[in-house]
């Protein structure tokens, strides 16, 4: 075999074996792409539906056409609402009225209330000079209680300087009594 031949049939094998490769990777790829193909199927039918089984967009339409039924009862609860709301008003505005007749009465109640207003006012003068009074007092007590706080104050000074000095005798006495003992102890 001529040499040209053996490098053609050497080039031709690695060649070969790509186009192999492609045809195995094009074929995996078409498959690949077959299978989201079916999955977006899949998915298009639950959103669509078909005649056996409505998709979500059927059950979307449902919910939104009950919505629309609320909201026709609930305008009408509404309308039946604003006709008792009227009715309870003029129910107030007659209220009114008789409220309005009753202020009248109750003005000379006030008038009647004013005398006795005044009447209280002369008591709590009279209650007042009573509390002017009772300062004047405590101010005098809290006057004495200085005082005797101030006496207190040097009566503790004076017994804590005896407790000092009550402590200071004490140790020089117990200071001599051990000195006695070890005196009497060496002496046996």
């Amino acid at each position: 075999m001529p040499t040209a031949g053996k490098v053609l049939t050497i080039l031709l094998i690695p060649v070969a074996i790509a186009w192999l490769v492609l045809a195995s990777m094009a074929t995996q790829r078409n498959r690949n792409w077959g299978q989201k193909i079916q999955q977006l199927d899949t998915q298009l039918e639950a959103l669509v539906g078909t005649a056996e089984k409505p998709g979500e967009i059927a059950q979307l339409r449902a919910q939104v056409e009950q919505l629309n039924n609320k909201i026709t009862s609930q305008m009408a609860q509404t309308t039946r609402d604003s006709t008792i709301l009227r009715s309870r008003l003029s129910q107030i505005e007659a209220t009114v009225a008789l409220t309005r007749e009753d202020l009248s009465r109750l003005q000379f109640l006030v008038q009647d209330t004013e005398r006795q207003v005044e009447s209280a006012r002369q008591i709590a003068e009279r209650r007042t000079q009573e509390k002017a009074d009772t300062e004047k007092e405590i101010g005098t007590a809290k006057d004495e209680l200085a005082d005797l706080a101030l006496e207190d104050a040097k009566l503790r000074e004076r017994r804590e300087s005896l407790v000092r000095e009550f402590k200071s005798v004490l140790a020089e006495n117990r200071q001599l009594v051990q000195r006695l003992l070890k005196a009497s102890n060496s002496s046996n």
